[in-house]
């Protein structure tokens, strides 16, 4: 009981975890601060119905033999992370030319691929993807922003390179050429 309730948290947090993620890549717009406290108030709801559904059996339950077992509102407990990836959608799109074009296709993968996995969970019972496919996702976008950050630094250390020569020729005296 306690691992699928943890399952089932751990999700929700990742997914608002993601949101803020996003929007502090976006470089703090404005208009962006309201929707932290959106985030936060259906986090809140999202694990309070969680624990509910503990109590009632809408989410899962539990049986005599500790098997788990689908509740009829199981649906519903994907909505916050459904909810979650229409926001970073929304963000996404509306701010894409603030985003590294070398960082937008990893993010939108990370969007896409959890709803296929959302998709398949909910028709075929016994097939827990989600939790897999972000975790996937999520290291598959670490490693992509790290080559990329890794590229920027090398670029800006040949930059300073080039810029310490310049400032040393420009320093020398025409009389060190003769």
């Amino acid at each position: 009981r306690i691992t699928n309730f943890c399952e089932f948290a751990s999700g929700y947090l990742v997914s608002a975890l993601f949101i803020l993620y996003i929007i502090q890549y976006v470089e703090n717009e404005e208009e962006l601060k309201k929707w932290e406290k959106k985030i936060e108030i259906a986090l809140l709801v999202a694990v309070g119905l969680l624990i509910v559904s503990q109590f009632n059996g809408m989410y899962y339950t539990i049986n005599e033999e500790n098997l788990y077992q689908r509740g009829s509102m199981y649906p519903l407990s994907l909505a916050f992370s459904f909810w979650a990836l229409i926001v970073s959608a929304y963000i996404l799109v509306r701010y894409r030319k603030k985003l590294d074009r070398r960082l937008y296709l990893p993010i939108i993968c990370y969007l896409l691929i959890p709803v296929v996995g959302m998709l398949l969970q909910i028709m075929f019972y016994g097939i827990n993807l989600i939790l897999l496919l972000d975790t996937m996702v999520l290291v598959l976008m670490f490693l992509i922003m790290h080559m990329v950050q890794t590229q920027d630094y090398y670029e800006r250390e040949r930059d300073l390179q080039e810029m310490k020569v310049n400032i040393m020729i420009s320093q020398m005296q025409p009389h060190f050429f003769i």
